[in-house]
């Protein structure tokens, strides 16, 4: 826990705190010389002791995956334990640093739950910004770990695939449509301080935002303005999760912004593929478009802001958005109809709480779940692909993060991840037991994805290659063909970047066009992996 105050600790520090209460006062007629240095000093102990407890709480917030562990059942219910310490001691925190602590909670159990999802796109942002300042190039960033690390549901995909998903079930499962992708990026940026919207067309509904394909909108910018720019131009810059590439600015340079989109339709022609796969959208399409702000519930609650403001440092989460700010910055800029408000989320909670979505999403946690059996003792372990997953997208790759000397930072991320690979030996015993097999083969079939990404971030190109590899061995591999292809392609190129050799720098982006273009397991290249083929292509005509 960051050297901060253990639980135990933090419980005795409560205690404590009762001496600091007010216990009466012989002396009604006001403090005396003597009485006021004490009740400056109480106050100061008080605020002291708000900020021990608000520490301590955020710790807890900041390590809830650990406690996953340790419940004896993987659904929500196990984690409620955790969540309910840790806004319990976040409460008492808030308590003594406002001076009131007979203050009824701020934070309810429902909340904390929410608070675990925003740690981890935090901690994913932190991770994927790494040591840029540049906000666009920050947004970039972004937008490709994005791209990378969620695969495209598509938007005809069968409704049991488009299901309702939370941000955390996004991050989790690694998939989502391009709205989900949009919704991410936004929700990414605010940690960093970035103003993300989503455009939508101007007839757009309420029902169309709601919905899982979301037909009506467009793409995702960033809002850059003044001093922010870092020299740009001000603008909304556009980034589009269908294509899965930021649209390519005046003569394939930088990122377009919407102005120039909306005044020169070659920029968007610029994205079509071919005469079955035209880019959907032209410069009359955009005249006019509204900004959508995601404004659900949490993120405009009182008590949010106040826990915003409490936390600093490597604690500071964004909990709140201005939306009277936002919307300041964005309706002056060029084609913004309007600013709208946005509560996806509580769209979403709504609709994953039906029976039939709360089920299915269940279903797909279950092989998250599995815990290993040591067959000598009969002790079960904690579920290695949750352990591993959830670390991951917090970009927790190593098992002791605060070292400083890489040389003694160990990837534990890769053993987590294998951990959830039993051999086929094991699987092969379990054939008789149906309900098992299938959760343990999904298992192992998220897992060998997953390290294919987890060896990328590591640079182990020639690794990831083999992983991404295994998952086109495997006929029913977890549907993980689509994610595969566009990150064997990645692979290829990031190869080609780290090659010295112009021959071999070629010869990599060839197989990455090749890999890009390639039809796995009957599956046929989507829009993604297509433009980035052509991309591609074009990168190395021009390689020396």
């Amino acid at each position: 826990m960051r050297g901060r105050i253990g639980l135990q600790l933090a419980v005795a520090l409560v205690g404590a705190a009762i001496s600091l209460l007010p216990t009466g006062c012989n002396d009604r007629g006001g403090a005396t010389s003597i009485d006021a240095p004490n009740e400056v000093a109480q106050k100061n102990q008080r605020e002291e002791l708000g900020k021990q407890l608000l520490a301590s709480g955020s710790d807890m917030l900041n390590n809830l995956d650990h406690f996953v562990e340790g419940g004896s059942d993987f659904r929500e219910a196990s984690t409620e334990d955790a969540v309910r310490q840790t806004v319990r001691r976040l409460n008492e925190g808030l308590a003594f640093t406002s001076g009131d602590e007979t203050q009824k909670p701020l934070l309810t159990e429902d909340d904390g739950k929410v608070l675990r999802e925003i740690v981890w796109l935090r901690d994913a942002a932190r991770f994927a910004v790494g040591d840029a300042t540049d906000p666009l190039q920050r947004a970039e960033r972004l937008f490709d770990w994005t791209i990378r690390n969620i695969q495209l549901i598509p938007d005809d995909a069968p409704a049991e695939q488009r299901l309702p998903l939370l941000p955390w079930h996004v991050l989790v499962f690694g998939r989502g449509t391009a709205l989900d992708r949009a919704w991410l990026f936004q929700l990414l940026a605010r940690q960093q301080g970035l103003d993300v919207v989503l455009l939508a067309y101007p007839d757009v509904s309420d029902k169309d935002l709601a919905a899982t394909d979301g037909k009506r909108w467009w793409c995702a910018a960033l809002a850059l303005e003044g001093a922010a720019t870092g020299g740009k131009p001000a603008g909304l810059y556009l980034f589009d999760t269908r294509w899965g590439t930021p649209i390519p600015g005046p003569d394939g340079q930088g990122v377009a912004t919407l102005a120039q989109a909306a005044a020169d339709d070659k920029l968007l022609r610029a994205l079509d593929i071919d005469a079955k796969h035209p880019y959907p959208v032209k410069s009359a399409d955009i005249q006019k478009v509204v900004a959508l702000v995601e404004t659900s519930s949490p993120y405009v609650a009182e008590r949010f802001a106040k826990l915003e403001a409490a936390l600093a440092g490597e604690d500071k989460l964004a909990l709140s958005v201005n939306r009277k700010a936002v919307a300041a910055k964005v309706e002056k800029l060029p084609h913004v109809a309007r600013v709208q408000d946005w509560p996806l989320r509580d769209a979403r909670f709504t609709a994953s709480r039906e029976k039939a979505n709360y089920e299915a999403l269940s279903k797909q946690l279950l092989a998250f779940s599995r815990r290993p059996r040591d067959l000598a003792t009969g002790r079960v372990g904690t579920p290695p692909l949750w352990r591993a997953r959830v670390r991951h997208v917090s970009g927790k790759y190593y098992e002791n993060m605060d070292e400083t000397d890489p040389a003694l930072r160990r990837p534990m991320i890769v053993r987590w991840y294998q951990m959830a690979r039993p051999a086929e030996s094991d699987l092969g015993s379990l054939q008789l037991d149906t309900l098992n097999w299938e959760q343990l083969h999904r298992m192992k079939q998220h897992a060998t994805y997953w390290l294919g990404l987890a060896s990328y971030d590591l640079g182990n190109y020639d690794t990831a290659a083999t992983f991404f590899g295994l998952v086109f061995k495997d006929d029913a591999n977890g549907g993980w063909t689509a994610g595969a292809r566009y990150n064997l392609g990645r692979t290829y190129e990031a190869e080609a970047a780290a090659a010295k050799d112009p021959a071999q720098k070629k010869a990599m982006l060839a197989k990455a066009v090749e890999t890009y273009r390639a039809t796995f397991l009957g599956l046929p290249p989507d829009a993604e992996c297509l433009y980035r083929a052509l991309s591609v292509e074009a990168r190395r005509e021009t390689t020396k």
